[in-house]
């Protein structure tokens, strides 16, 4: 099992490194999950960083929550996506990703 200090402190310093941070929801979030989310791109905000969500409402069942800036349903700039796995201690057996012509 990772440890969960070390794993708060890499997190921590991914955060505190980045000026551009990119929060991504699932389409089926949970009440809970989404009000964490949008705190949290508040907190970050405070702390002078660009944030972005990606979100999709589909339902509209959130529209009573007050929303921070910068939520989009999709990826609207073009330009590299970094995704970061640790695969020190996990093992990933494939990796596949999907590009339309979009």
């Amino acid at each position: 099992m990772p440890n969960r200090n070390n794993m708060l402190s890499q997190v921590q310093n991914k955060i505190l490194n980045s000026k551009n941070i990119l929060l991504v929801l699932p389409e089926n979030v949970k009440l809970n999950a989404l009000s964490a989310v949008f705190a949290f791109a508040l907190a970050l905000k405070k702390a002078n960083k660009n944030v972005s969500i990606l979100f999709k409402d589909k339902d509209n069942r959130f529209d009573f929550l007050f929303k921070p800036e910068n939520i989009s349903e999709q990826i609207s700039e073009k330009g590299d996506i970094v995704i970061t796995i640790n695969n020190q201690k996990n093992n990933i057996y494939e990796l596949r990703y999907e590009k339309d012509n979009n």
